[in-house]
C-alpha cells in the first residue's frame, strides 16, 4: 500500500462534490447515534483495507468496513460504560487532540480565508507557465560593472566567462527558470526581462549577488501536455500555496511579536541527557533511510525516568506556565528528526523543536481565546480520534483481560462480545442505502497536512471487526 500525502481538506471536497446527494442517509443506527454516508465516506476513502483496490469485492468491502465502524462505536459505548473517558491518559489525549484541531480550525479562518487569486494574478501565472527561460547565471565583483549591463543589449563578441557562476571549480552552465520551481523573487526580476539584456541583482543565499541573463525562451513541456483548465488549476495551486506562506508569515509575525515563551535549561538537559542514553543505547532501531527519529515512545521512557518532575513548570509564558508533563505529550505529534547521533547536535535540534512547540502552544491559546474549541469542526475531530482511541483500548483490555484464553483467540472473543453489544444497544443497518454510496478503489495511507505545520493521519485506523455481522443479518431474519 503506497503512503500518500494529500491535502486533507482537497480530498474531502472531491469526494463529497461526487456524493453531496447521499450525505443525508442514514447507513446504520447505533443505540441513538447515527452513522451516516457523509461519516462513512470520511474514513472510507481516506483508510486503506484489504480487497478495497478489487473492484469485484467492493460490495463485501463497504459492508465488511461498516461492520467495523459499528464495532468501533459499540466498544467505545462499553469503554464509556465502565469510565474509561475519565482515565487521566485519556483527559490528556483530549487535550492534545485539542490542541491539534484547533490550531488547524485557527489557519483556516485567520490565514486561509485571506487566500484570493484574483483574474489578473491568474492569467499573468498562465502566461509565465507556459513559458520557460533559459539563462545564464552572472556574477560582478563591482556594482559598478553591473551598472554597465543592465537592461542592455548583450555584446555576442563579449566573452561572458569571466562573469558566470563558479561553484565547486566548476561554471556553472546555463539554467532553465519555470514558472513554479524558484524563488518568487527569482521569477520575477527574469520574466520582467527582455531576451539577451542582464537583469537587476538577486541574492541567492547559495551564490551571493548574481543577475541573469536571458539567452532563449521555450515551451514548457508539461504545459504543452495540458489543457486550459489543467494548467489553471495548476497554476491556481502555485499562486495560493505562495499566498498562503506570506498570509502565515504575517499572522505569525503579528502574534508572536506579542507573546513569548522559554524553556526550563534544567529540566531541558534533563530531556534530551535521557534522549541521548536511549538513543546510544539503540540507535539501530531508530533509524530510518539513514536518519536518526525519536518515536513516541522514547517521549513515554523520559516520561518514566523523570516522573519526579511531571508537574513542575516547563515552558513560561508572560502570565503563565505549562508542566513538563503537557510538554511531553504534545512534543510526541512532533517529527524530531536527526542525522546522526551526538549529544550537541541532539540538544540543537531538540531546541529548535521546543520553539515550535512554544509556538504552536501560543497558537493553541488564541484558538481558544476565539472560543474556536467548541466549533463544529474542532468537535468532531476530537470526538472521532478519541472515540477510536477508547474502542482500541478497550479492546486490548478486554483481551488482556481474559488471561486464560489464547492469544489467537482474542478476536473470537472480540466478536462475541461484539454481538452481546449489538443487542444491548440495538443496530440497525441499511443495506439498500449502503450499496447507492459510490466509493473510489483508491488504497492508500492519507495524510492530513495541519495549519501552521504537523500532520497526522487523515482519519483514524478503523480495526477491521466484521465476523458478528453474518451472525447478526441471521437473527434478524429469525425476528423479522
Amino acid at each position: 500500500m503506497k503512503e500518500i500525502k494529500y491535502r486533507f481538506l482537497v480530498l474531502i471536497i472531491l469526494f463529497q462534490s461526487s456524493n453531496s446527494a447521499q450525505f443525508n442517509d442514514t447507513l446504520a443506527i447505533v443505540g441513538k447515534h447515527i452513522i451516516s454516508s457523509e461519516a462513512f465516506l470520511e474514513r472510507f476513502e481516506l483508510l486503506p483495507s484489504k480487497d478495497k483496490d478489487n473492484r469485484g469485492k467492493q460490495e463485501i468491502v463497504k459492508e465488511q468496513f461498516l461492520a467495523s465502524m459499528i464495532s468501533e462505536k459499540l466498544l467505545s459505548f462499553g469503554a464509556y460504560s465502565i469510565g474509561f473517558n475519565n482515565d487521566e491518559i485519556f483527559k490528556r489525549k483530549r487535550i492534545e487532540l485539542e490542541r491539534l484541531f484547533v490550531r488547524d480550525e485557527l489557519f483556516k479562518r485567520k490565514v486561509q480565508s485571506q487566500i484570493k487569486i484574483n483574474s489578473t494574478e491568474l492569467n499573468d501565472g498562465i502566461k509565465k507557465y507556459q513559458k520557460d527561460l533559459v539563462v545564464f547565471v552572472l556574477q560582478f565583483k563591482l556594482k559598478s560593472n553591473l551598472e554597465k549591463f543592465i537592461s542592455k543589449s548583450i555584446n555576442p563578441k563579449l566573452n561572458l566567462d569571466s562573469l558566470r557562476i563558479n561553484l565547486n571549480g566548476e561554471i556553472i552552465d546555463t539554467l532553465v527558470i519555470h514558472f513554479g520551481d524558484v524563488d518568487e523573487e527569482i521569477e520575477n526580476v527574469v520574466y520582467s526581462s527582455e531576451h539577451d539584456r542582464v537583469t537587476p541583482i538577486v541574492k541567492i543565499d547559495e551564490l551571493g549577488e548574481v543577475a541573469f541573463q536571458i539567452i532563449a525562451s521555450q515551451q514548457n513541456q508539461k504545459a504543452a501536455q495540458k489543457n486550459i483548465n489543467e494548467i489553471k488549476n495548476e497554476v491556481d495551486k502555485i499562486l495560493k500555496s505562495r499566498k498562503t506562506i506570506e498570509e502565515t508569515d504575517k499572522y505569525l509575525n503579528s502574534l508572536f511579536e506579542k507573546q513569548k515563551g522559554r524553556a526550563n535549561r534544567i529540566l531541558f538537559d534533563k530531556i534530551t541527557d535521557k534522549l541521548f542514553s536511549i538513543l546510544i543505547k539503540d540507535s539501530l532501531s531508530h533509524k530510518s533511510k539513514n536518519l536518526i527519529f525519536i518515536t513516541g515512545k522514547d517521549i513515554e521512557e523520559v516520561a518514566k525516568h523523570l516522573s519526579l518532575d511531571l508537574n513542575k513548570p516547563f515552558i513560561y509564558f508572560e502570565k503563565d506556565s505549562l508542566s513538563l508533563v503537557k510538554f511531553l505529550d504534545g512534543i510526541k505529534y512532533q517529527q524530531i528528526v536527526l542525522p546522526y547521533v551526538e549529544i550537541t547536535l541532539l540538544k540543537n535540534i531538540f531546541n529548535a523543536n521546543i520553539k515550535t512547540f512554544i509556538e504552536y502552544e501560543l497558537l493553541y491559546k488564541e484558538g481558544r481565546r476565539n472560543n474556536i474549541q467548541f466549533t463544529k469542526n474542532v468537535q468532531h475531530d476530537v470526538e472521532m480520534w478519541i472515540e477510536s482511541d477508547l474502542a482500541k483500548q478497550f479492546a486490548v483490555q478486554l483481551c488482556d483481560s481474559l488471561s486464560n484464553i489464547k492469544t489467537n483467540n482474542c478476536n473470537e472473543i472480540l466478536q462475541k462480545y461484539i454481538a452481546e453489544l449489538t443487542k444491548q444497544y440495538s443496530v440497525s443497518i441499511n443495506f439498500e442505502k449502503l450499496k447507492n454510496v459510490r466509493t473510489t478503489n483508491h488504497n492508500m495511507v492519507t495524510w492530513r497536512n495541519l495549519g501552521f505545520g504537523g500532520r497526522v493521519l487523515g482519519v483514524p485506523s478503523v480495526s477491521p471487526s466484521y465476523q458478528w455481522l453474518e451472525k447478526w443479518k441471521n437473527i434478524q431474519k429469525i425476528t423479522q
